[in-house]
């Protein structure tokens, strides 16, 4: 535990093979996010980008930094099942980034 009294979070091994798996696994159907990269061209392409992504991935671990563009995110409202936009009330939105 540390001075805080919060157990330590167990080491995060990022693989080439588990960025490789994640890029093949992406819906090619979503938007792009900020970075204007459309997910279908990292699922097509994620064979070279798997290694490339891990090294940036395993670096930001390593040394704490996180590019300020990845605490960023576009938020889409979504209507629940059933509902017109009529209907809408705050709070009535289920998040998706």
């Amino acid at each position: 535990m540390s001075k805080l009294g919060h157990s330590h979070m167990p080491p995060i091994n990022i693989t080439v093979q588990g960025v490789d798996k994640l890029l093949r696994g992406l819906n090619p159907r979503k938007h792009q996010g900020p970075d204007e990269i459309s997910p279908r061209l990292l699922q097509e392409l994620h064979t070279e980008m798997a290694p490339i992504l891990t090294i940036i991935f395993q670096r930001s671990l390593g040394t704490g930094i996180v590019p300020k563009d990845w605490k960023n995110a576009i938020i889409t409202p979504q209507l629940k099942k059933g509902q017109s936009q009529s209907q809408v009330i705050t709070g009535q939105y289920h998040s998706h980034a």
